[in-house]
C-alpha cells in the first residue's frame, strides 16, 4: 500500500507510479486498487486493458468532486504505460505459481528492510532526531542501476513483459493483464444504474428487486445529503431494498456484484454520516478492505495488489490517534486480514511546496501554498536531518531510533485545505515505525497537473473528517 500526504501533489503521484511500475514489471503484481469510485475506475481498467477509449478519455470523464484526484496528467502517464505494458504481454505464456495462497502484498526487493539498495533509518548519535542512511549511494530517489531506466519517475520507458527476466517475474500468469480498480464507496447512483443495465441484459428476472431499491433512492433526486438527513429526521430508509438486492447478486459476475456492494456500502455510509463520530469513516475503510479482498479472490491464487490511497487510510490506525478515536484504516485491516508479513505500508511526506486542493468542500480547485512543517513535526525534523529526497526502510524494532518509536506530529492534507489554519488540525500524532514499513520523503514538492481545471464538478457529501 503506497500512501500520500495530500491528494494533489505531483511527486507523490509520480513516485508512487514509479514504485508501482517496478512492482508490476519486476515482482509480478496483479492489479492496482485506488481510493476512487468503482464505475469511474472501471473505465480506466477497460482502457489499460486495450479498450476503445484511451486512458486520457477515460480519466477526463471523472466528474465527481474532487475531479483532480484521479483526472490528472500524472495518472494519465501511468495509465498509458500500463496500457502499453498490457499490450506487450504474451498471449500464450505458461502459468508460473508465485507461492501458496493469495497474498495482498509481497515485499518488493526495493522495499525490503534487508535490501542493500534501500535507505534505512538509523541514529548516528544520541540525538533523537538524527537520521543517517546506511549507504551514501542510496539516499536519493534515483535509479540504482543505469540500465533500469524505468526507475525514474520522469521516464516513459519500462521493460516490456517479453524483456523482463524470468528470474524476477513472479506473476501467477504472465498472460493476465494488469487491472486498475476503484475501492471507494461514493458512486451509489452510478453503481445502481450499472446494476440495472447488467440485470436487464443478463438476468431479467432479477430486475424487479433492483428497481425497488432504485425507486426508493431516486425519490431523493440523487442527492446524498437529502437521503442522509431523511434517514435521521424522517426515519426514512432504503436499507431493506438495497440489502435484498445485494443478497441476490452476491457471488455473481464481479462487476455487478461489486456495484451492488457499492450501493449497499454507500447507503450505509450516508446513514452513518449524519450521526457524526468515527462510524462513517469505518464503514468506508471496511468497504475498501472488503473490496480489496474480493479483487484478490477474483484474480486468484498468488495474486498481489498495489493500493494507492491517502496516508490516513494506508497507515496503521493503531500507531496514531485514529485508534483512540475508534477508527480503523485499510492498512490496519490488511495487516489483520493477511498478516503483517504480507503487507507493506509506505507513507509519503514533504516539508513545503504547493498542492491542488479546495479551500472549502466543493470549492473550485486551486493551487495552494504548503508552508514549512510546524516546529517539532516529522516534516520539520526530516527537513533538518534528511536528504532532499529519500526512501527510508524501517529497521527491526530493536534497531529503531527514537524518531521511529516516539510519537511525532505528521502532516495530512485532504482535498479541503486552508494553509493558514493547518497547524490547528492537519497533523496526526504518529509512531512512525509502527504506522508504516517505509517512508518516501521529499523536502519540497509541487502541485499536480489537473486535466480539467475549469470543469464544474459533481459535488458529493463532505467526507469525515477532512476530505481524505
Amino acid at each position: 500500500m503506497i500512501g500520500e500526504a495530500s491528494h494533489g501533489t505531483h511527486e507523490y503521484y509520480t513516485w508512487r507510479a514509479a514504485l508501482t511500475r517496478r512492482l508490476i514489471a519486476e515482482r509480478g503484481f496483479s492489479f492496482v486498487a485506488v481510493e476512487g469510485d468503482w464505475p469511474d475506475c472501471e473505465r480506466v481498467n477497460a482502457a489499460v486493458r486495450g479498450g476503445d477509449a484511451t486512458p486520457m478519455e477515460a480519466l477526463v470523464g471523472y466528474e465527481r468532486w474532487p475531479t483532480w484526484m484521479w483526472a490528472n496528467e500524472e495518472v494519465v502517464d501511468f495509465a498509458e504505460w500500463l496500457r502499453s505494458y498490457n499490450a506487450a504481454l504474451p498471449a500464450d505464456a505458461s502459468r508460473r505459481a508465485s507461492g501458496s495462497g493469495s497474498s495482498a502484498f509481497t515485499v518488493s526487493s526495493s522495499l525490503s528492510p534487508t535490501s542493500s539498495s534501500a535507505t534505512s533509518l538509523s541514529p548516528t548519535s544520541s540525538s533523537a532526531t538524527s537520521l543517517s542512511p546506511t549507504s551514501s549511494s542510496a539516499t536519493s530517489l534515483s535509479p540504482t542501476s543505469s540500465s533500469a531506466t524505468f526507475l525514474s519517475p520522469t521516464s516513459s520507458s519500462a521493460p516490456s513483459p517479453s524483456t523482463t527476466s524470468s528470474s524476477t517475474s513472479f506473476r501467477a500468469d504472465k498472460s493476465d493483464k494488469i487491472g486498475f480498480h476503484g475501492l471507494d464507496v461514493y458512486s451509489m447512483w452510478e453503481s445502481l444504474r450499472e446494476v440495472l443495465v447488467w440485470l436487464r441484459e443478463n438476468d431479467p428476472d432479477q430486475v424487479e428487486p433492483a428497481l425497488h431499491a432504485y425507486h426508493c433512492l431516486a425519490s431523493y433526486s440523487e442527492d446524498p445529503q437529502s437521503y442522509a438527513w431523511a434517514t435521521k429526521f424522517l426515519r426514512a430508509s432504503c436499507e431493506d431494498d438495497v440489502v435484498r438486492m445485494l443478497i441476490d447478486l452476491r457471488g455473481r459476475d464481479l462487476a455487478v456484484w461489486q456495484n451492488a456492494e457499492v450501493v449497499a456500502g454507500a447507503e450505509h455510509y450516508y446513514r452513518a454520516m449524519v450521526h457524526g463520530g468515527p462510524h462513517s469513516w469505518n464503514v468506508r475503510d471496511r468497504h475498501m478492505d472488503a473490496t480489496l479482498a474480493r479483487l484478490l479472490d477474483h484474480y486468484g491464487e498468488g495474486s498481489k495488489a498495489v493500493v494507492w490511497a491517502h496516508n490516513t487510510h494506508v497507515g496503521d490506525a493503531n500507531a496514531t490517534d485514529q485508534a483512540t478515536l475508534g477508527e480503523v484504516t485499510i492498512g490496519s485491516l490488511a495487516r489483520e486480514r493477511f498478516g503483517a508479513d504480507q503487507v507493506v505500508l509506505v507513507g509519503l511526506g514533504s516539508h513545503r511546496g504547493s498542492v491542488i486542493a479546495g479551500r472549502t468542500w466543493g470549492a473550485p480547485m486551486a493551487e495552494l501554498r504548503v508552508p514549512p512543517g510546524r516546529p517539532g513535526s516529522l516534516e520539520d525534523i526530516l527537513h533538518a536531518t534528511a536528504p532532499k529526497q529519500a526512501l527510508f526502510v524501517f529497521p527491526p524494532l530493536a534497531e529503531r531510533p527514537d524518531l521511529l518509536v516516539d510519537e511525532v506530529a505528521h502532516r495530512a492534507i485532504g482535498v479541503v485545505y486552508r494553509p493558514e489554519q493547518e497547524r490547528l488540525g492537519n497533523y496526526v500524532p504518529s509512531v512512525l515505525g509502527d504506522r508504516y514499513d517505509a517512508f518516501l520523503w521529499f523536502d519540497e514538492t509541487r502541485a499536480l497537473r489537473p486535466l480539467h481545471p475549469l470543469h464544474i464538478d459533481t459535488h458529493e457529501f463532505e467526507t469525515y473528517p477532512t476530505g481524505v
